[in-house]
């Protein structure tokens, strides 16, 4: 795998804070006492997803950040893994509970396996080793939790609702004259261009607007191949043999699949600012229908320029030199605080 995909992880890190909160799941976890654990996970995970912007930038350029991203990713995976254990868990509690209050207990009995029955709460979760793997989730967290600290990471403010909500507008209302338009989102690494990206790609209303969906990293190895068989492979309803086509070959395939139809492309941390590439890539989308959307994120302007994207461009901006220094001070106030030194002004 080239690059970790930070959205996914967000993705996956949002669904764990859902099953945290869930209700069920806090009441299981206090009859269990592993309250106490389960908060700590959400504190660290809440800090980490904190990063993940500036992460998912400097993971091109450093490999100890993608190798972090990777254990992360697997980390999250497995958190979800045991607390689905602990959901079906509480959930077969609830359900025996609301038996018995309705006096209909032996009835729902008989569609429940005798493996959830015959055991009590403390044996069942000796049987799957809950208490062993909570130690080996806190273990591996804590870890991952040190190693953010070396690896240099900022947090990048929060893209809110509304502002998810002010660039669907310009995707789904903007008038266009051909049957695509490019819409740039531009700034430094680590500002939030993917995260900003994927908020719009994934919104439930502006995926109305479209019949297809794509989403490449292009990184800064150009590979107009790799990047065409991304988008057929994404749009297609059937997985297709390329490997015997030459690229105009795939191209067209491409277009049949685009033709008549509206689509979403997202080209995701995009480097290359030469137009014959560019014109050479875009062929195929020509054949989309009327109103179909490319989302570029870059770092450079002049990238947004060649694809025709400085007409509807969204720059993220850097905070001020006031803001800055005012983070600056108030980092030298907490590290003042710790380690009893004088505070300057």
């Amino acid at each position: 795998m080239e690059v970790v995909a930070e959205a996914v992880l967000s993705v996956s890190l949002e669904a764990l804070f859902s099953q945290l909160g869930s209700p069920d799941l806090l009441k299981f976890a206090r009859q269990e006492k592993i309250y106490a654990e389960l908060e700590i996970w959400e504190e660290k995970l809440s800090e980490i997803h904190e990063v993940l912007n500036d992460a998912e930038e400097k993971q091109i350029t450093k490999k100890s950040v993608k190798t972090w991203l990777g254990d992360l990713r697997d980390l999250a995976y497995d958190m979800e893994d045991i607390l689905d254990e602990f959901a079906y868990e509480a959930l077969r509690r609830k359900v025996m509970a609301e038996a018995d209050d309705e006096g209909r207990t032996s009835k729902v009995r008989k569609f429940i396996p005798t493996c959830c029955t015959s055991f009590t709460p403390i044996e069942a979760m000796r049987n799957v080793k809950m208490g062993s793997k909570i130690k080996e989730m806190a273990i591996r967290l804590d870890a991952i939790y040190a190693q953010k600290a070396g690896l240099g990471l900022d947090k990048v403010a929060a893209i809110t609702q509304s502002t998810r909500e002010r660039h669907s507008l310009h995707l789904v209302d903007e008038p266009i004259e051909t049957n695509f338009s490019v819409v740039s989102i531009v700034a430094m690494g680590g500002m939030g261009k993917t995260t900003l990206a994927r908020l719009v790609y994934d919104d439930a209303e502006t995926a109305k607007h479209f019949d297809l969906k794509a989403w490449v990293c292009v990184s800064d190895q150009f590979d107009a191949v790799r990047i065409t068989k991304t988008v057929l492979n994404s749009v297609s309803t059937s997985q297709s043999n390329t490997d015997s086509l030459d690229f105009h070959q795939i191209q067209d395939k491409l277009g049949d699949e685009l033709k008549g139809k509206k689509f979403l492309l997202v080209l995701d941390d995009m480097w290359n600012d030469k137009y014959d590439d560019w014109r050479c890539l875009q062929s195929p989308f020509l054949s989309g229908s009327r109103g179909s959307k490319i989302i570029v994120t870059t770092r450079s302007k002049n990238v947004a320029n060649i694809m025709e994207g400085d007409k509807n461009l969204h720059e993220l901006q850097n905070l001020s030199d006031d803001k800055c220094w005012s983070v600056f001070k108030n980092m030298h106030l907490e590290i003042a605080a710790l380690m009893s030194i004088p505070i300057w002004h």
